[in-house]
């Protein structure tokens, strides 16, 4: 990584680091390279739809990622909360039945576990699938229709991007649904739950592509949603300059936004915010039509001031590398598997069965 730095003339003796928010992890670094997550059929188009949450409830972060095609692939986290390594599941993909190039989590029925909804240009209206596993203990959705559907009696068309969220911080989740056109359906659900289109949309005016992919999450840490947009190629921000209660958006461009550097391939990136690695700050994923990956991953840069004495024309800035190693210690460990029997070397292994086989001058 190159680090820029400013120093200021006169009396100043701290130094500006030019660090990008989000620097890009590729091939291994990546956990939702093909390396890891396996390769999915050309013939399922381009990605149009990225989610990401808890699935199956065990503590760390899964995804869905539909296609063009109509078809939803489920990338199971094999690894932990801390360091993730989504793999394909084609054999129990509990969304393999689903038509839908546009998917959503959320809790819809409250009862503990994430439920998920699906769009289609080629179809109009919502389908809802909810989640069984707190009934059942085994993950698995049942569609529903007519009245079991809280979303039945929406009219909306030429729709492609759902979005799930409490935006005015009611207890409530609303819908979000961006089309091919620049616009956007907002909806909100009833006392009884059930959902209709509210004009009163405050994304109104704010969209500027076709086929938008939008994201909410309190991104500047002052309990309120932000919202990170996929506009073609680029990624735009919009800053909550409102309240939680209240949200008023405002774009920010330039140094503003915090995705600025990121592009991706034409009408593509669908960007999703999420800790992924337990670090305590949000990791930037988003589809991209022109990567053979699919995904592409973005880890949130960790800024600092650095002090230069009087007189100094450098200084040494130290970025922290040691969870990268572990991942990727840890993705390369089935290649120790795979070699002759071995012990222990010292207590302080980096993990369960982190073992050294017994061989003369072994490089590993």
């Amino acid at each position: 990584m190159t680090v820029d730095y400013v120093i200021f003339e006169g009396s100043a003796t701290t130094a500006d680091i030019d660090v990008p928010e989000f620097y890009e992890r590729t091939g291994d670094s990546n956990p939702f390279s093909q390396s890891h997550i396996g390769a999915i059929s050309a013939n399922s188009g381009s990605p149009s739809s990225l989610s990401i949450g808890d699935l199956d409830n065990d503590g760390d972060l899964d995804a869905l990622l539909s296609y063009s095609n109509l078809s939803t692939y489920y990338l199971e986290n094999v690894g932990t909360a801390l360091i993730p390594e989504f793999q394909l599941n084609t054999t129990d993909n509990p969304l393999a039945a689903s038509s839908g190039q546009g998917s959503a989590f959320g809790d819809v029925d409250a009862d503990g576990d994430l439920d998920v909804i699906q769009v289609s240009q080629t179809r109009d209206g919502i389908v809802y699938y909810e989640n069984q596993l707190t009934q059942t203990g085994t993950l698995g959705f049942i569609q529903k229709s007519g009245t079991d559907n809280p979303f039945n009696n929406l009219t909306v068309t030429n729709v492609f991007t759902p979005v799930l969220v409490d935006i005015d911080d009611d207890g409530q989740l609303e819908l979000f649904v961006t089309t091919g056109g620049v616009d956007s359906y907002f909806c909100e659900a009833d006392l009884s739950g059930v959902y209709s289109v509210n004009a009163t949309n405050p994304l109104s005016g704010l969209h500027t592509s076709t086929r938008e992919g939008l994201n909410f999450t309190d991104f500047d840490g002052d309990n309120d949603l932000d919202i990170f947009v996929g506009s073609g190629t680029v990624v735009r921000y919009l800053e909550n300059v409102g309240s939680a209660a209240s949200p008023q958006f405002v774009q920010r461009t330039g140094a503003g936004n915090p995705a600025a550097g990121i592009t991706t391939a034409s009408l593509s990136a669908k960007p999703f915010l999420a800790d992924l690695n337990g670090d305590g700050s949000q990791d930037l994923v988003a589809t991209d039509l022109g990567s053979n990956i699919n995904v592409r991953y973005f880890r949130r840069a960790l800024h600092q001031e650095a002090f230069i004495a009087g007189g100094a024309t450098s200084v040494t800035v130290s970025i922290p590398v040691v969870n990268d190693v572990i991942g990727m210690v840890d993705r390369a460990e089935y290649k120790r598997r795979q070699a002759p029997p071995g012990i222990k070397i010292t207590p302080r292994a980096f993990g369960r069965d982190r073992r050294l086989p017994i061989t003369n001058r072994f490089r590993g």
